[in-house]
């Protein structure tokens, strides 16, 4: 039984893929100036992903990649705690740190 589900439509018409826990499941998505790439796998007995912006072949884009996310698909970490939860936190915390340098 399938653990991962994709899909893709371009100009060709849509394709799903599967990717089991040991095959995981692999995705890019790409321009000339960068590419999105995502992984799929299973950490400890939970569904993982792994979200990064990086380079495509033509070299545009960042690098080292930058990683968008990392961690469980549900969103919630091991004290579940979400990722809404620290976006807010390290946001919120920059906005603190550059009031105190004004």
């Amino acid at each position: 039984m399938a653990t991962f589900y994709g899909s893709v439509q371009g100009c060709r018409g849509e394709v799903h893929r599967l990717g089991g826990e040991k095959s995981g499941m692999n995705t890019v998505c790409a321009s000339w100036d960068g590419a999105v790439r995502c992984w799929a796998f299973i950490r400890d007995g939970v569904p993982w992903v792994h979200v990064a912006l990086g380079q495509w072949t033509n070299g545009a884009g960042p690098y080292p990649e930058i990683v968008l996310y990392d961690g469980p698909f549900s969103g919630k970490t091991a004290d579940n705690v979400s990722v809404e939860d620290v976006v807010s936190y390290v946001y919120g915390k920059k906005e603190q740190d550059g009031n105190r340098q004004s």
